[in-house]
């Protein structure tokens, strides 16, 4: 029986939505009991908000159940035979630390409990934030996010406040209508910040509201080192195949990992937490170590800005990187030429 959103501990009323041959789908329809196990979320937002769905279990708990769930996969439904598993290796940080965050603009935004859709405006309609999970066309308005550090909410409700103010339309989802359509926000170690805005069809035609709306962002937050955008027409949210324009400053930010120094452009890949990206490669590197006497190349898959073939490239006599986006192949091997790599080498595939 999966319930989401519950607990170990709580006693809750199931309600049944589908049964299927081996398990059952429900929701709490009542909370009986809450567990002892329970905290208080840090965000307004959650049990709204999909970014974040634990934040009412202590982070002990959040990487048991984890773990279990990872090792039931594999084993119970994979039927793999596993190794030893190492245990989890938590974050020094369970708020404020992602680099990369993506918000979406909407002018039908989730209604949430206690208002009446009929008496709000279409100003008051308005939304800026995540995705509600299973609902494409909702949007959750968001105030405060507690997964990237300032100035994050105060550059996305700027830009809000600034395109309320000036009729600037919010993307209609459905009709694929629209002047603002998504933000993109990235922040490097190094204290570096890049944002993306992505423009809807209606901007294709309004350069002037356009070129308005980046100057007053760039003069509003100088600490933004690389400001860019990309209008965007499709009837999806993918830019990797839209031209990005740099209007201020450089058109990448550079991460710091150790003794490497990582370009990082708009459309490249970069593990989200950068302080356990670094964890997450020592344990890549320490793998390669064991292993490298009998493999002497070694391959990173899915190699993004190139970030693991790097790191571990003093394991190996050779080290080939592969990966889909060409951008991100750009930025690998400047990477590796920056940092003084001559073994590695990076291909699009």
């Amino acid at each position: 029986l999966f319930v989401p959103g519950m607990v170990p501990g709580d006693i809750v009323d199931v309600q049944v939505r589908r049964e299927r041959k081996g398990y059952i789908d429900g929701y709490a329809a009542r909370l009986v009991k809450p567990s002892d196990n329970r905290i208080e979320p840090v965000c307004e937002h959650f049990g709204t908000c999909g970014g974040c769905k634990w934040q009412c279990l202590p982070y002990s708990m959040q990487i048991d159940a984890k773990q279990r769930q990872a090792v039931d996969q594999l084993t119970r439904i994979g039927h793999l035979q596993l190794p030893d598993i190492s245990p989890i290796i938590g974050s020094d940080r369970q708020y404020y630390y992602r680099n990369k965050l993506e918000f979406t603009f909407s002018n039908r935004r989730w209604i949430l409990p206690g208002e009446d859709p009929d008496s709000l405006s279409d100003v008051e309609r308005l939304g800026l934030g995540f995705h509600i999970s299973g609902f494409f066309d909702k949007v959750l308005d968001l105030r405060q996010c507690h997964l990237m550090a300032e100035p994050c909410n105060e550059i996305r409700n700027f830009i809000r406040d600034f395109a309320v103010r000036h009729g600037l339309a919010f993307f209609d989802l459905r009709a694929q209508t629209g002047f603002l359509r998504n933000l993109i926000l990235r922040e490097a170690s190094t204290g570096e910040i890049m944002l993306t805005i992505v423009f809807g069809p209606d901007a294709q035609n309004d350069s002037t509201n356009v070129t308005k709306l980046l100057e007053i962002v760039s003069g509003h937050f100088p600490q933004i080192t690389s400001l860019n955008y990309v209008i965007n027409p499709k009837p999806n949210d993918t830019i990797g195949d839209l031209d990005i324009i740099t209007f201020s400053g450089r058109d990448c930010i550079y991460e710091q990992m150790g003794s490497l120094k990582f370009k990082i452009g708009p459309k490249s890949f970069y593990q989200t937490n950068s302080e356990q990206a670094f964890k997450l490669y020592s344990v890549v590197k320490n793998f390669a170590s064991s292993d490298i006497a009998q493999n002497p190349v070694i391959y990173d898959l899915y190699t993004g800005t190139g970030t693991i073939a790097q790191f571990v490239s003093r394991q190996a006599e050779r080290v080939v990187g592969i990966e889909y986006v060409p951008e991100a192949i750009a930025d690998a091997r400047s990477n590796a030429a920056a940092n003084g790599i001559t073994n590695c080498r990076f291909f699009a595939g």
